[in-house]
């Protein structure tokens, strides 16, 4: 009931959580006093944090402090008010009086440490039970994630604990306003496997081996995102001593190829895209087809 306070109980039965996990969430949660005095807005870190107005709001925002409750204290609050309230880094800084960089220094070491234990999480607990947990926050987006695909699962999983909302009933935009030409570039698979053997080449000749090694020589750790992707990821392998430099080569081309072809079969899928094989025509000929479809389309002059 609303206008009294929820007995650990209660909120135990509500959340799953155990009334020990509950108190020390909301212990963990209270801000220090230093924070509590008022800002230039009026604002403070306790009144922004202060629980929602309904029982049900109410238990998603303990569940939520207690799923980020082993995060260091200014760390946790970034997270609260950034995700949680919606707030912008500016409102965060003036909140917690710090500036708005130390506000995204410490908003991306939460991101990380968080992500770094649902990674373990999911390597200790199984990918099943992880799809469990998932499933009982987001059914929707359970249903559409595989719980071999560690990626999507993870994502699904760290914005509930940021946002304390599904990610299924996030993004879902507006009909856009706007009037679309939609205009694709495509080649024959043969020539377009070719040109991409081709740029990898290219690629390795520039300097890429270089340029990985002074990433990682800079402390970079290559388990980040960036460095995961095409390129980078065989690169690092290949400095680690774990592939030969040809079959560095071969599996770059191989993978950027399987990856073309991912995002042929995509797009396919948008009936609205008018394509153009450049392996039929020219640049300069497509270029002039465009523009005539933009001219009756849009009737420009």
């Amino acid at each position: 009931q609303l206008g009294r306070e929820p007995a650990l109980s209660e909120l135990s039965e509500a959340t799953g959580l155990t009334a020990e996990e509950i108190a020390v969430a909301e212990l963990a949660a209270a801000p220090p006093d230093s924070l509590q005095q008022e800002n230039a807005d009026g604002l403070t870190l306790e009144s922004t944090l202060a629980s929602p107005a309904t029982e049900e709001s109410l238990l998603e925002h303990i569940a939520l402090r207690a799923a980020i409750g082993s995060l260091p204290e200014r760390e946790k609050q970034t997270i609260l008010l950034r995700f949680y309230k919606g707030l912008t880094q500016q409102q965060c800084a003036k909140i917690l009086g710090v500036s708005q960089v130390q506000v995204s220094r410490l908003e991306k070491r939460a991101i990380e440490k968080l992500r770094q234990e649902l990674r373990q999480a999911y390597q200790s607990l199984g990918a099943a039970e992880m799809h469990r947990q998932l499933a009982q926050v987001d059914a929707v987006a359970a249903a559409k994630i595989a719980p071999q695909d560690e990626k999507r699962l993870l994502r699904a999983l760290e914005v509930w604990h940021l946002t304390g909302r599904p990610i299924s009933a996030q993004g879902r935009a507006a009909k856009s306003p706007y009037e679309l030409l939609l205009l694709g570039l495509t080649r024959e698979r043969a020539e377009l496997y070719q040109r991409i053997e081709q740029r990898v080449d290219v690629m390795l000749t520039a300097g890429l081996l270089q340029e990985t090694a002074r990433l990682l020589a800079a402390g970079l750790n290559p388990e980040l995102k960036p460095l995961q992707g095409l390129g980078y990821r065989q690169a690092i392998w290949y400095l680690q001593g774990l592939l030969s430099r040809p079959e560095m080569v071969r599996l770059i081309k191989r993978d950027t190829r399987r990856f073309a072809k991912r995002q042929l079969t995509w797009w396919r899928r948008e009936e609205r895209i008018h394509w153009f094989n450049l392996s039929e025509q020219s640049p300069e000929k497509a270029l002039e087809a465009m523009l005539r479809l933009a001219q009756e389309r849009f009737a420009l002059r």
